[in-house]
């Protein structure tokens, strides 16, 4: 049973590329993995190992949130 679970941690381990990432549904450059480990409450464990290999590890504040880009719409 170990070797099963060691087998699992090593090729949740292996990062995917930018160009991967993509083609898999997820934007390596925006995404947490805090925000992959929240796919457990939803049940969501098939998207958890595919999201880890996708992620940036957590560094900093959580509290500050950066964007890539915004759109600004003036109605009047």
């Amino acid at each position: 049973m170990s070797v099963t679970c060691l087998q699992s941690r090593v090729v949740a381990s292996i990062e995917l590329s930018v160009d991967e990432c993509l083609a898999i549904g997820y934007r390596k450059s925006d995404l947490s993995c805090l925000q992959c480990e929240e796919l457990i409450k939803f049940e969501l464990f098939s998207l958890k190992d595919s999201c880890l290999k996708c992620c940036s590890k957590d560094s900093g504040d959580e509290s500050v949130k950066k964007y890539s880009s915004a759109r600004l719409e003036v109605c009047g």
